[in-house]
């Protein structure tokens, strides 16, 4: 049953990706500077729809990809880059930074509120995920970002 939840709910992330870079791309054109109002929508309205929650949710790495390559897109549209250009390429160009540092910020910042809350619940809860180790996704992400970055 959970698993039925989070290809549903990848399904959903992606359907809203490819939406906002459609509607991103048309409303841009009436813009003086497109490139400069894609950039700011993308970012500003976009991104944080797309990512809300990402940091306490699962996704499979496909669909990791797959809105790494939406975010691509937008920085190719910018940039008036060929669709068959590399994807780095464009995220560099535009000085984007890739999906999964957003996604790691996130989890560091639910991370640092979790553990500076004066709530009893949410002290139960990190205790169960320390319990349940590398079987707990929100445990797992954060001693992935201890390992990289806390050191």
């Amino acid at each position: 049953p959970g698993t039925l939840y989070y290809k549903e709910y990848e399904k959903v992330i992606l359907k809203k990706a490819r939406k906002y870079l459609n509607l991103i791309r048309i409303k841009s054109r009436s813009f003086p500077d497109p490139a400069f109002a894609v950039y700011h929508l993308w970012h500003s309205v976009a991104l944080p729809s797309i990512l809300y929650g990402i940091e306490s949710t699962a996704i499979s790495q496909k669909t990791q990809m797959a809105l790494e390559a939406i975010h691509a897109r937008v920085g190719k549209f910018i940039l008036q880059l060929p669709k068959n250009t590399q994807n780095i390429c464009a995220v560099v160009g535009c000085g984007f930074t890739p999906l999964h540092i957003h996604q790691m910020d996130r989890v560091y910042g639910l991370t640092n509120r979790m553990l500076a809350s004066q709530s009893a619940l949410v002290h139960e809860v990190l205790q169960v995920a320390e319990e349940q180790g590398m079987v707990n996704l929100f445990f797992r992400q954060f001693m992935i970002l201890n390992e990289r970055y806390i050191m």
